[in-house]
């Protein structure tokens, strides 16, 4: 199929798959930093590292270009149309990993940071409107499975993140993980497997300078010292090829109106209206559970259930996991289940997964409780988005602009909150408090439910 023609319709199938991979993209924007922070506290901080305000505002850099993202790509999307900004936040964040793999200064990184931050945020943003007009039909379950990327996207990130640290670490020691299809760090040229550490050259000033190696098949890339510098520089290196290709791919496609028709809801007509209000305050609330846990979770595996650190960061992964598994099923599970039941279930069994995690006595049964508890509460964010652009389809840009803008804020405000009763009390009652999230979205999903009057779209009223 020639990119012409591929310009001159809408291919659904193939639009929708890129648009999944481009969540993953999305990701990177995300989970790459977290992993790093102890690596670049002690590549720009020397000795004594950098403070923790210093690495604070490393992620508020990167967290500022999401907003600052979702909140400029939405008008501009409904005026201008989704490839531009599917193409361009794609080819943002490949410019940016490639900038932060060679940067040499903390200040370039906080730039960099916000850059990247700001592709992911035009990502997220456009993303869900794509989709949600490619699959008009089905809208449930193609959001579900969208958002059930992103998990993988972390999960990815956070896996190669940690490979990568092992790679370049042990080439560093001397030691050997090698073999085939295994992680090669040997003080030569690795072993057969994809990361291989391995190797000294003589430097400027006569000395031996050890550099990582990492193989894929029959590519070797050299890519600089290992720890501070090499880890985090092979890892940008690697996850640049998803959105630089994802851009590629993009730019051969004609993206679909995200308006029905062509006919856009303004936002003064809809924040007019109960329904949508209502909507916005479910998904603050479904930002709300999601975060008030995952972002507290490894700490409290540590801390709170005694677990050793490696432990908690396993949580984590376990628990994006059972996200992306939740949400493929949700996906699955297709026209067979009210979108709405849906919602009030997986509202219900996480308040009562949040309780047993904070206070059952048997801590592998509280660690279960809430690894499970992304499961049940993974379908909230993208099935809420789905009923809503059902109701309103005419919303376009805007419209998911503003949803997924207080659906963050909910994820600002739990973790705050968990934090600050923590302090307080202990971590047992902080994380209990974020039950009080899905409890209280419990009562607008089954209100918001369709019944007699209620279905009208607003488009028939302006």
């Amino acid at each position: 199929m020639s990119a012409s023609l591929h310009a001159a319709v809408v291919r659904p199938k193939w639009l929708t798959a890129l648009s999944y991979g481009a969540m993953m993209s999305l990701a990177i924007g995300l989970n790459l930093l977290p992993v790093f922070l102890t690596t670049l506290s002690a590549r720009f901080g020397g000795e004594a590292g950098l403070s923790n305000e210093q690495l604070g505002r490393l992620g508020a850099s990167a967290f500022a270009g999401l907003v600052a993202g979702i909140l400029i790509t939405g008008p501009l999307a409904d005026r201008w149309g989704a490839k531009l900004f599917a193409v361009g936040g794609n080819a943002v964040m490949a410019a940016s990993l490639a900038g932060l793999a060679w940067c040499p200064t903390y200040g370039g990184m906080c730039a960099l940071l916000f850059w990247l931050g700001l592709g992911a945020g035009v990502l997220d943003m456009v993303l869900s409107p794509v989709v949600a007009a490619l699959n008009p039909g089905r809208r449930t379950q193609a959001l579900n499975w969208l958002h059930s990327f992103y998990c993988v996207g972390a999960v990815v990130t956070i896996g190669l993140g940690t490979l990568v640290l092992a790679a370049a670490g042990m080439s560093g020691a001397g030691g050997g993980l090698g073999g085939d299809g295994g992680l090669g760090a040997s003080g030569g040229p690795g072993g057969d497997g994809m990361f291989g550490g391995g190797g000294m050259f003589d430097g400027a000033d006569g000395g031996m300078v050890a550099f990582v190696v990492v193989r894929l098949g029959p590519l070797t890339l050299e890519l600089g010292p290992p720890g501070a510098d090499g880890a985090w520089r092979a890892a940008c290196l690697l996850l640049v090829a998803l959105p630089a290709g994802l851009a590629a791919a993009m730019a051969a496609f004609k993206f679909p109106a995200l308006s029905a028709a062509g006919k856009r809801t303004r936002m003064r007509a809809l924040v007019r209206e109960a329904w949508f209000v209502a909507a916005m305050a479910a998904i603050f609330l479904g930002g709300a559970t999601e975060a008030g846990l995952a972002q507290w979770l490894p700490a409290y595996a540590e801390r709170s259930l005694g677990y050793p650190v490696w432990m908690g960061g396993m949580a984590l992964l376990v628990f994006s996991v059972a996200m992306a598994l939740g949400r493929m099923a949700a996906g699955a599970a297709g026209g067979r289940w009210s979108p709405f039941a849906m919602m009030a279930w997986g509202c219900g069994a996480t308040v009562a997964l949040f309780v047993a995690g904070s206070f059952f006595p048997a801590r592998a049964v509280a660690l279960g409780a809430c690894v499970l508890a992304g499961f049940t509460g993974s379908c909230l964010w993208p099935t809420l988005l789905a009923v809503t652009a059902d109701r309103y389809p005419g919303g376009g840009a805007s419209m998911f602009g503003a949803l997924a803008a207080l659906g963050n804020a909910g994820g600002i405000f739990m973790p705050w909150l968990v934090g600050w009763v923590a302090d307080s009390l202990d971590l047992h009652w902080g994380l209990v408090v974020a039950a009080v999230a899905p409890a209280a979205m419990l009562p607008l999903v089954l209100g918001m439910r369709p019944g007699p009057g209620r279905g009208r779209d607003l488009e028939t009223r302006n």
